[in-house]
């Protein structure tokens, strides 16, 4: 798969300068919601998902992680002080997303590889045992659909298909690459814990930052065949979820869960893809130029062809036709011919009733 950077290809808007830089979105459902921000640093925002009086917080812009932490202590000290119940439904969640505008499409497949197998741990820490498995915070366990669409990005290496809005309820939210240029936790429920959220996103930060150390995705895969799955935890858990972690039954058989679909997203081959795309300086120019019109409005693709010129689509090399691998000699007159059966061979006499009466199955 060609390794093209998450900016400007798959996200075209502001880049922050900031490389680890973090969001946080906190729902609430409360009759003292307010209508204005509260504090600085953070915004007030509507959610058709919500009931009521109702909303989220939304820290804007991402900022470093230490800088989070203390707006959250800001934004909880406004709750108190302010008398809000803050009584979090079972609708309301807790969103993180990390900055990806840094990174490129190899390094994506990386976090997942680690995410993948340490998903089941992740969510089992993060969510209440309402959220898990919920419609909104779907685990790969509870849908293949984020791990069939990645497969087939790497087949046809095109990874758009991957950032569409029918994926954007996982666990881990990947469409939020082309809106936001981060990658979304929703995993947490609703809560205004500043330790429990910071924990959350001091081991983010670290899961992310550990797995882009890696040169290849499939060296994590090596890496956890190795050391084994505690010593695999220890080195991408934070102290805080390595010293709950291990306390859990069965804690082994969580990362074994999902390590099959991790093989397959390390090893799959596009050895089989039915067409391949040129790779060749101009055709990666033209398909980063089609990329950067992806989910322009008419009037910005316009604009962006009078600037540019009109994007061409790549070009496309279809395969030899498929040939039957035929021994040399071999002459094919009729399609009978290619079946094999000595028509002498076959037992007129078979009479199922005879099996029956001897205890054997026909």
């Amino acid at each position: 798969m060609q390794d093209i950077p998450i900016y400007p290809v798959l996200y075209r808007k502001k880049i922050y300068k900031k490389i680890s830089t973090i969001g946080i979105e906190i729902e609430l459902e409360d009759p003292m919601f307010p209508s204005t921000p509260p504090v600085p640093k953070w915004k007030v925002k509507g959610d058709g998902s919500l009931r009521g009086r109702s909303g989220e917080f939304v820290l804007d812009p991402p900022k470093p992680i230490q800088t989070c932490i203390e707006a959250l202590g800001e934004l909880r000290l406004w709750c108190d002080i302010h008398k809000l119940a803050l009584d979090f439904t079972p609708r309301t969640s807790v969103h993180i997303h990390y900055n990806m505008t840094d990174k490129n499409i190899s390094d994506i497949y990386k976090v997942l590889m680690v995410y993948f197998l340490l998903e089941e741990i992740l969510v089992k820490w993060s969510a209440n045992p309402k959220r898990i498995g919920s419609n909104f915070c779907l685990r790969l366990c509870d849908s293949d659909t984020v791990l069939m669409k990645l497969l087939d990005a790497k087949t046809t290496r095109h990874f758009k298909q991957v950032i569409k809005d029918n994926i954007r309820y996982s666990a881990l939210n990947l469409n939020s690459l082309s809106r936001f240029g981060s990658l979304e936790f929703r995993s947490m429920e609703g809560n205004l814990d500043v330790t429990r959220i910071s924990n959350w996103m001091l081991q983010i930060e670290k899961l992310i930052l550990m797995a882009c150390e890696f040169k290849q995705k499939e060296d994590i895969l090596e890496f956890f065949e190795k050391v084994g799955p505690v010593q695999f935890m220890q080195h991408f858990l934070t102290d805080v979820l390595f010293k709950w972690a291990i306390t859990l039954d069965q804690v082994e058989d969580m990362l074994y869960r999902n390590h099959s679909y991790c093989y397959l997203l390390a090893y799959h081959s596009t050895s089989f893809t039915p067409y391949v795309i040129e790779t060749s300086p101009e055709s990666i120019k033209r398909e980063y130029d089609n990329s950067r019109t992806l989910g322009m409005s008419p009037n910005e693709q316009r604009l962006y062809r009078q600037s540019f010129g009109t994007p061409q689509p790549p070009r496309i090399i279809a395969p030899p036709p498929f040939q039957m691998a035929i021994p040399t000699g071999t002459v094919i007159t009729n399609t009978e011919d290619l079946v094999n059966i000595d028509e002498d061979d076959e037992d007129d006499d078979y009479n199922p009733d005879e099996d029956e009466d001897r205890g054997e199955f026909p």
